[in-house]
């Protein structure tokens, strides 16, 4: 069962078979686990938010159509719970545009983790949709169109906001770092 395609452990699910929708979900969990990461900032809440898309995923099961990946669909549910769950938190998410404290005084001499510590710092900085093309883009290795599909948006929607928010991201992180982030694509 562990090496079934997804179809064929969805259509299992669907016929009562719940081993099967436990080897989806062992699976799915760490690619899930690690969007949500991305975009709830509370880590007291990111694994209610991941139990709650396994949880609407098994609900909503016999609504898939097959005609994306299974990956698609639930990181499109891990997208909107995630948003739902921001929302009911009221979190605040800053943008770009504010100043963090104390950062003009970084070192320009950064290693490794440091640069990555930065990046990952200014990724939370980020609106949450903004966040979550990133994420899904460079971390998660989705393209333009399953990303079109996860977001409901259009495909040249989702590049325009790519290419903005690396030139945002950019711009901010080279300042910081000391270093030249590398050519927009």
């Amino acid at each position: 069962m562990y090496d079934s395609p997804d179809e064929t452990l969805i259509e299992a699910t669907l016929a009562g078979q719940d081993r099967a929708y436990e080897v989806l979900v062992q699976r799915y969990q760490d690619m899930v686990a690690r969007f949500v990461f991305r975009i709830v900032p509370a880590a007291q809440d990111r694994e209610e938010v991941c139990q709650d898309v396994f949880f609407k995923a098994y609900t909503r099961l016999g609504s898939f159509k097959f005609d994306a990946k299974f990956s698609t669909w639930l990181y499109s549910i891990a997208y909107r719970t995630a948003i739902s769950h921001l929302r009911r938190r009221r979190h605040d998410v800053e943008t770009l545009d504010e100043e963090p404290p104390g950062e003009a005084s970084l070192e320009r001499d950064r290693s490794a983790a440091e640069i990555a510590a930065v990046v990952n710092a200014e990724l939370a900085r980020l609106p949450v949709e903004e966040r979550g093309m990133v994420t899904l883009y460079h971390l998660q290795g989705c393209g333009i169109e399953e990303i079109s599909q996860i977001m409901d948006k259009p495909p040249g929607t989702i590049k325009s906001i790519l290419f903005r928010v690396r030139k945002k991201l950019k711009d901010r992180i080279e300042p910081l770092v000391g270093v030249e982030a590398g050519a927009d694509e």
